[in-house]
């Protein structure tokens, strides 16, 4: 019988333990968990009346497949429950006023947003159908966002509305993130088609609807724990920290763990903590948090999903999500204020009551929203974002490169930030440990 050890217990450690004990149900599987339960970022929390998401809410469905995949596996396909149709509805925050995302041909035209944009667009569109020998060729070095955009549109517009789109994925800065990483659909499109717009035009039509699960994602978790748990294979440890690896040797607060294998499901954080001197010393993190605001009655100016900060504005606010708006709640309204990211690092050691100070003034500015929250909860994510900056790729390939056999990674630093990559990688990693014996 081959034993591993998997070191955290959030939606990396738990799917790579649903999908290897289904391929091989001969392992019996350990967890470490620092916190006193599993779920990672994925965790739906109450704190007196009010319920809230602490990390990821809602998913695109077209860009959730192994998501979508592990849902219906544990059961919950019945629980999924999909937006409210106001959520196609977003917004600019940019110079002091909230503008609408275009969502017609006209408003395109006409939006300060976009005003001016089209022709750029015209000119990149027709780039495809210009013989390959004219068309414009993209360099042999990784581009970032701000640069490849330049080359291909040379409008500020587009630029710009990207950079707050960015704000709103990464909380990084266009002007550092790699384009290939961060937007390889975007390279892919000029590799194929020579023209993004192009590429656009010829895309299928994607079932784009935002869903979640109606008890929160924390279900999700909740449900792998419960499966493994049938399983017989599986010991649950909370509360141990993993201080020191030692060979095969796993060293915790309390005691040594032996094991055939380790899996480190962790933050990329606790990773640098784990191998100082190596190339994942060389990543960068950033620090995001989220201020939870509830009131009991509508104060909301807008119906939809929420708003952005554009790419030129100076603030640590990168936005807010109406979360009652999403899913059609009743009574009353939420909101959440995000905070932080790549060109905000000040924010990483404020104290709640900053966090709370910056929140609500964003709400009233932004949203003329003076009436106070009725309940507030926070998020706080110190070192917890990742930045794929051009040669991320590089350092994880030395990284990975660097580490002994008996030791695998799982996590959003890898080879992407969404729910569905960490899973995906999992998955991943499974087959590969399959493949290969383990020997003590």
């Amino acid at each position: 019988m081959k034993h591993l050890l998997i070191v955290g217990a959030g939606i990396s450690g738990l799917s790579f333990a649903h999908y290897l004990l289904e391929k091989r149900p001969d392992y019996q599987i350990t967890f470490l968990e620092k916190t006193g339960r599993v779920g990672g970022w994925l965790q739906t929390c109450k704190e007196g009346g009010l319920s809230y998401e602490k990390g990821p809410r809602f998913f695109a469905k077209h860009k959730s497949p192994h998501l979508l995949s592990l849902i219906k596996t544990v059961g919950l396909e019945k629980e999924l429950l999909y937006a409210d149709t106001s959520a196609s509805k977003r917004w600019i925050y940019e110079n002091k006023k909230l503008l609408p995302l275009p969502s017609s041909f006209w408003s395109f035209c006409t939006s300060p947003l976009t005003r001016g944009a089209l022709l750029p667009l015209a000119r990149e569109y027709f780039q495809g159908y210009l013989p390959a020998y004219f068309q414009k060729k993209p360099p042999d070095f990784e581009e970032t966002v701000d640069a490849f955009l330049f080359r291909r549109f040379r409008s500020k517009k587009l630029i710009q509305l990207t950079a707050a789109m960015a704000k709103g994925i990464y909380a990084s800065d266009i002007q550092k993130l790699s384009t290939r990483l961060s937007f390889p659909a975007l390279v892919d499109l000029e590799k194929k088609h020579g023209s993004l717009v192009k590429g656009m035009l010829r895309q299928p039509k994607k079932d784009t609807r935002l869903f979640t699960l109606k008890g929160g994602m924390g279900t999700l978790t909740h449900a792998l724990q419960q499966a493994l748990q049938k399983t017989g294979r599986v010991s649950w440890h909370f509360g141990e920290e993993l201080l020191q690896i030692e060979g095969k040797h796993a060293i915790t607060t309390s005691q040594r763990y032996l094991t055939d294998h380790m899996v480190f499901a962790l933050p990329l954080s606790s990773i640098q903590q784990l191998f100082p001197k190596s190339p994942w010393t060389k990543l960068n993190t950033h620090s995001l948090h989220i201020v939870h605001c509830a009131w009991d009655s509508s104060i909301l100016p807008h119906k939809g999903f929420g708003y952005l900060t554009g790419g030129k504005e100076d603030t640590p606010i990168l936005g807010a999500v109406f979360d009652s708006c999403m899913y059609g709640e009743k009574k009353g309204e939420k909101l959440s204020i995000f905070l932080g990211g790549e060109q905000a690092p000040e924010v990483a050691t404020l104290p709640q009551k900053d966090l709370e100070r910056l929140a609500l003034h964003s709400l009233q500015e932004h949203l003329g929203i003076a009436e106070p929250p009725t309940q507030i909860a926070f998020s706080l994510g110190k070192n917890a974002g990742v930045s794929f900056r051009v040669g991320h790729d590089q350092q994880v390939e030395k990284g990975l490169k660097s580490l002994p056999n008996h030791i695998s990674l799982l996590g959003n630093y890898l080879q992407g930030v969404s729910v569905d990559h960490c899973i995906q990688r999992a998955l991943q990693e499974v087959d590969h440990l399959v493949k290969k014996p383990l020997r003590r």
